[in-house]
């Protein structure tokens, strides 16, 4: 348990992805107001490029050194 709480913290970018994606997932589903859902699925769809673009980025750095 103490160990996957360290590994988070020693990745808090994937921490940030996991929150703005679960807030958003939220926002969409407590939501009836379009334009609301609609903010909910742009908080979904940064935080997956937000992702990908961390796992590119930890990638392209362990490819180079």
């Amino acid at each position: 348990m103490v160990d996957g709480f360290l590994a988070v913290l020693q990745r808090p970018n994937f921490l940030a992805v996991v929150i703005i994606f679960l807030w958003g997932f939220y926002i969409m589903v407590t939501r009836y107001n379009l334009v609301k859902k609609l903010i909910g699925m742009y908080l979904v769809q940064t935080s997956v490029i937000f992702f990908l673009v961390s796992i590119f980025f930890s990638f392209a750095t362990a490819t180079l050194t």
